[in-house]
């Protein structure tokens, strides 16, 4: 991976020298630096710390501006957006492909899916998600071929399928056990045809992608066969059955969780001991969380123990005094889009027009459809549209939609954490844990300025998959370390069905829950199965997030002193500038006010103002006047052919409730409006389904 750190002022880095060092998830400075003649003897503090030495989070989603250097965020990105099959299989003509498409992440969303043909694309397909993140589609009339689909804006492993002439077979396999252990799949299954428990010698092939890997002959007795298979490729992978006494006997068993990407362990955590996981057991008596089977690797001496990966409160136990103690929870889902700060100006879109007017006069699901069209033909689109969306979910009583489109307005460059806290449309949602978190850009920093050993501290973790990361002075010297939390599903869902049903007749099935939710029902026969599941495809995306992170610290793992950092040459600062705002920070605690950790200069001190080149950003010093801890000001300046000129006059906003935004942005003013849509309050349902002979 490029480097993501860009030197801006190389003077000051070589004056902070070995007293300041560059983590993978902080940066670190010692005390001396603040002090007598140091080199940030001026500065009060960073961020949340006031005194001692000083932590600074490298997680901002917005990257983070230091001393002499901007550094890139850290990159963590979870995308839960899967597409799965009800089969691998589909006879030609008479087959509808069914096609289930899940985005947990970005319900009441349209995306497109793309259906290729041998490896040439056949159409796209635009899919909507309800308000669960579910939708469903049909392919009907498909020629003969072998068939991928996938999102068309993500690079995740797409499902496959295949369309041909078949005939099923009367042996019935299903998989009962399954465990993965020093590359070898050891595997039970039960056999029965015709309703009988199946006796005999039976060949097993392993297969993965039509090419045979393994092949054994193994015996079954009472209608149960036990096999043991090394596992290799790619994948993924599937068992190919036959009855050696009866060849026309055959079966195949879809082996979930068999891809290279997802039987090799990732990962989890490193705070007292190596937490691995994996999509497929050890044992049997291992149970998964959110489909991932966890693990306890390597034992380490860190200064910090994590009790728990599976909880949803993270206990943290101190094993050593340490100072400046950064905690930092980040939700992986709150990540930036590429070209979140290339986005258009909206003043002049007519959608966007077209949707505040039907706002402000209460028609809420029109000026969703307005603000949606508009975000849909905008390749960067605007950071107000996903957070208007928001406010009319929020008015219409739609609240997980609402905070999902508070989580795009945040991948699509929004900045104003504090407007988006104060919003009276979200009134409903300041309940939610996870709006506040969404306030704060998806991270949630706490600092403790002094931690003893034998100290335990404990953080609520209000999300599905979180990102803990912990930076802190240790016997005066720098130590961060790292560990994503999976806290297990509070959803619990019990299905009651006939145990077994004849051909044509008509079944009632009733499905009960804890609580209300989307339910999709598949009835199909059981000779047809699918590698790919709706569980496997979610906790790979899990793993893929862990994995993508896990790779990045693992080749950053070493602290760098400012000293040694690499001296980049020195912009054009009078050409391509752009239009930047002052830090801004609350004196007495620190607390971030503005888009950027500032630096918080002392009482009287002149106000510190960064002006950066869009080429090759360049920090320069711009000082402005006075500006004491009793005032909060903020302000913004550009440059125009070589000339400082200000672009807006200073005010108080500890006074005022005014805000900058481009003309034509500004955002919605409304009345309460009708809730229009209903939502599902009951908790349980009754399905009425009817099976087909399968000829």
């Amino acid at each position: 991976m490029e480097s993501i750190l860009e030197i801006t002022d190389a003077k000051l880095v070589g004056e902070l020298g070995y007293q300041a060092q560059l983590g993978s998830l902080f940066a670190f400075f010692d005390e001396p630096l603040f002090s007598g003649t140091g080199p940030l003897s001026w500065v009060r503090s960073f961020g949340n710390h006031t005194n001692g030495p000083r932590v600074v989070s490298l997680l901002d989603i917005a990257g983070n501006s230091l001393p002499g250097a901007k550094h890139a965020a850290v990159p963590l990105r979870l995308d839960l957006g899967v597409v799965v099959t009800d089969k691998e299989i589909y006879r030609e003509g008479m087959d509808t492909v069914h096609l289930t498409a899940l985005d947990p992440l970005n319900p009441s969303t349209t995306r497109r899916l793309v259906l290729e043909i041998d490896g040439v694309e056949l159409r796209k397909e635009p899919v909507r998600f309800n308000l669960h993140g579910l939708a469903t589609v049909g392919l009907s009339h498909l020629p003969v071929g072998r068939y991928s689909v996938r999102f068309e804006d993500s690079d995740s492993e797409a499902v496959r399928f295949t369309v041909a002439e078949y005939r099923l077979a009367s042996l019935i396999a299903t998989l009962e056990k399954r465990t993965f252990e020093d590359g070898k799949l050891r595997f039970e299954l039960a056999l029965n045809s015709f309703g009988h428990a199946l006796e005999g010698e039976v060949m097993v092939e392993l297969v993965s992608e039509g090419r045979r890997l393994e092949r054994l002959i193994l015996p079954c007795s009472g209608g149960k066969l036990h096999g043991t298979l090394p596992l290799r490729g790619e994948g993924p992978h599937s068992l190919n059955l036959q009855v050696v006494a009866e060849p026309s006997k055959t079966a195949t068993v879809a082996l979930s969780g068999t891809r290279a990407s997802e039987r090799l362990a990732t990962v989890f955590g490193r705070l007292g001991s190596d937490i691995e996981g994996t999509l497929l057991p050890e044992n049997s008596e291992e149970r998964p969380v959110r489909g991932i089977y966890l693990r306890q690797g390597a034992t380490s001496n860190t200064p910090f123990c994590l009790e728990r990966v599976d909880s949803r409160k993270a206990r943290i136990s101190a094993r050593a005094d340490a100072q400046s103690l950064t905690v930092v929870v980040a939700d992986p889902a709150v990540a930036r889009r590429p070209g979140a700060n290339a986005s258009s100006d909206i003043s002049a879109c007519e959608h966007y027009k077209s949707g505040q007017r039907q706002y402000r006069e209460g028609h809420y699901a029109a000026a969703l459809v307005s603000l949606e069209r508009g975000r849909e033909e905008q390749k960067y689109p605007h950071c107000h549209y996903a957070y208007n969306i928001a406010r009319c979910y929020s008015r219409l009583g739609r609240l997980q939609e609402a905070l999902a489109w508070l989580r795009r307005s945040l991948a699509d460059g929004w900045t104003d954490w504090s407007r988006m806290e104060r919003d009276s449309e979200f009134e409903a949602l300041r309940q939610n844990p996870g709006f506040h978190l969404l306030c704060r850009g998806g991270r949630q920093e706490i600092v403790f300025q002094e931690v003893h050993a034998g100290q335990e501290l404990e953080i609520d973790i209000p999300i599905p998959m979180a990102f803990l990361a912990l930076g802190a002075y240790v016997n005066e010297r720098p130590f961060e370390g790292w560990s994503f939390l999976l806290p297990p599903s509070e959803l619990e869902v019990e299905l009651q069905l006939p145990e077994q049903v004849e051909p044509g007749q008509q079944m009632e099935i009733e499905i009960q829950s804890n609580k209300p939710g989307g339910v999709y029902l598949l009835v199909k026969d059981q000779r047809l199965q699918s590698a790919d599941t709706p569980l496997n495809k979610l906790a790979a995306g899990l793993k893929s997030c862990a994995e993508e992170a896990w790779q990045y610290f693992s080749t950053r793992d070493q602290l760098r002193p400012f000293q040694e950092l690499a001296i980049a040459p020195q912009p054009d600062f009078w050409q391509h500038n752009q239009v930047l705002s002052a830090p801004r920070s609350e004196p007495r605690t620190g607390a971030v006010l503005g888009r950027r950790p500032g630096l918080i200069p002392r009482p009287g001190a002149p106000v510190e103002m960064e002006m950066v080149s869009s080429e090759m950003p360049s920090l320069r010093r711009a000082l402005l006047g006075g500006g004491g801890p009793s005032r909060r000001r903020a302000g913004m300046m550009m440059m125009r052919s070589g000339a400082l000129e200000s672009h807006a006059p200073m005010f108080d906003y500890a006074e005022s409730e005014a805000l900058f935004f481009d003309d034509g942005d500004d955002l919605f003013i409304g009345e309460a409006g009708e809730d229009l849509f209903g939502s599902v309050k009951s908790h349980s349902q009754t399905t009425t389904a009817t099976t087909a002979a399968v000829k």
